[in-house]
């Protein structure tokens, strides 16, 4: 078992990917909700696009420079009809994700999971990003822990990654141990 950090020099150069459906087993293995100190982690659903989309709006100077889907702000329907492919998604286990509510007062705060597994290797990639006003708050890290877990234990992973854009300095701490070298094997 391993946690890798990759960094890419742009986002283009992670390579696609054909979503592979997980078995039964695995999709039992993936709950709807996780639970951390400070956040609750739930699966996507439509009825989360308002504050999705308030989320993206603060944030979408930010996003748009690390995410590929951030384009544009959604309106409502089209996040809507995102947030029911990604529900699709994260049940079928061909993409699971979480959003993260802040447990003190349920403010959206961002958005992780597990994109692109790949269930015949039992390997997996950490995906996340937080909104403006919650970064620097340690609720990324907090995720990757409980997705790592979630990785390791129920869904028995060999091994987890992080890729990031080696331009994006904060997004890449996250994968860094206390001496601040890349986590590795």
């Amino acid at each position: 078992m391993s946690l890798i950090h990759a960094a890419a020099s742009c986002p283009a150069a992670i390579p696609t990917y054909t979503p592979a459906v997980a078995s039964p087993d695995a999709r039992r293995a993936l709950p709807d909700e996780l639970d951390t100190p400070r956040l609750v982690l739930r699966a996507p659903h439509p009825d989360q696009a308002v504050p999705y989309v308030a989320a993206i709006a603060e944030s979408f100077e930010q996003l748009h420079r690390w995410m590929p889907w951030a384009t544009s702000v959604p309106t409502l329907d089209e996040e809507r009809a995102i947030l029911a492919e990604r529900a699709r998604a994260h049940r079928d286990g061909s993409d699971p994700a979480y959003t993260m509510f802040r447990r003190a007062d349920g403010e959206l705060v961002g958005s992780g999971g597990l994109p692109r597994p790949r269930w015949d290797e039992r390997v997996f990639e950490i995906g996340y990003w937080v909104r403006t006003s919650c970064v620097g708050r340690g609720y990324v890290a907090e995720l990757v822990r409980a997705l790592a877990e979630l990785a390791f234990g129920a869904l028995h992973a060999r091994r987890v990654e992080i890729r990031t854009s080696t331009r994006n300095a904060r997004s890449r701490r996250v994968g860094l141990n206390r001496d601040g070298e890349h986590i590795a094997n």
